[in-house]
This record gives C-alpha cells, sequence and structure tokens, in this order.
C-alpha cells in the first residue's frame, strides 16, 4: 500500500478511535493493520509483527524474564560501583607551580574594591531631596545657563 493511502486509513481509523499501525518492509508489503481498541497488540507483539515474525506470546514472555533479568544484574552491578568519585590525581599538587599553595584563600582574604573602577558608597548615591526640590534645583540651573550665555549681536 501506498505512502497516501496509508495515512488516509490512519486518519480514518484515529477519528474511529481504533488503533492502526503500519507493518512490513516499505516498497514491498507495506501495509495497515487494525485493531478493536479492546485488542490492541503490545509493543513486543508490533516489533515483532513489523520484522515480519509470527507472534509467539512464550517467545515473548522468555524474552521479557531475560530482560527483566538482565535489568536485575545492571542494579546490582550499580550498587557495587563506588558512588563517590575520586579523582586519579591532584590537581592542585598538578598546578601548584601555577596557582601556588593558598591562591584562593589568599586572593579571598586580600580582595578589596578598586576606587579607580568608580566604587561609590552607597551613602553618597542616596538623593535625600523631594521631587519638587530636585525639580526647582533642575529648573534654577537652567535659567543660570540661561542667563551666563552671550546673546549673539544682530548688528554685526
Amino acid at each position: 500500500m501506498e505512502q497516501v493511502y496509508r495515512s488516509i486509513v490512519r486518519d480514518v481509523a484515529e477519528v474511529a478511535g481504533v488503533p492502526a499501525f503500519s507493518i512490513g518492509e516499505e516498497g514491498i508489503d507495506r501495509h495497515v493493520m487494525i485493531f478493536k481498541p479492546e485488542f490492541a497488540p503490545s509493543d513486543d507483539e508490533l516489533a515483532a509483527l513489523r520484522r515480519g515474525e509470527e507472534w509467539d506470546p512464550e517467545k515473548a514472555k522468555l524474552l521479557a524474564q531475560k530482560q527483566e533479568l538482565e535489568r536485575k544484574e545492571e542494579e546490582e552491578r550499580a550498587l557495587k560501583t563506588p558512588k563517590d568519585f575520586v579523582p586519579s590525581s591532584n590537581y592542585r599538587a598538578k598546578y601548584e607551580h601555577l596557582i601556588g599553595r593558598e591562591a584562593a584563600k589568599e586572593a579571598a582574604r586580600k580582595t578589596q574594591t578598586n576606587k579607580q573602577y568608580g566604587f561609590v558608597p552607597s551613602e553618597n548615591k542616596k538623593d535625600v531631596r523631594s521631587i519638587e526640590q530636585t525639580l526647582a534645583d533642575i529648573q534654577s540651573k537652567k535659567r543660570q545657563k540661561v542667563s551666563h550665555t552671550p546673546t549673539p549681536d544682530l548688528a554685526e
């Protein structure tokens, strides 16, 4: 069945509320299988159908038991491995010639603000004037600028 027809069948099945799955190899025997909702296939059954194999419930039980056994073995291996990671080398000793013995602690002790980079105490940042006072100051500065600017002579 071509892909266009399969998509139409899957759309109709979706509207009808029944599960539909594409089975088979593309270009050879690909087709759509529709199931009743109460008899929808399991994931293992779908995988077998898509591989072109017959579904065998007994074989599926054996496969499920094998997967469960592998999962338990993996959990046991995870419990046996150490949880805390211990590095094989000490990076401080390796890079001691670059960073020194107490580089980080010394740097933290000596950290001070650099006043060249615009350090201003928070007390200096607080403007205690009211809005009206600030507006009055701005207007007075504008008046001073206007009164001090020389007026160009028009007679020249």
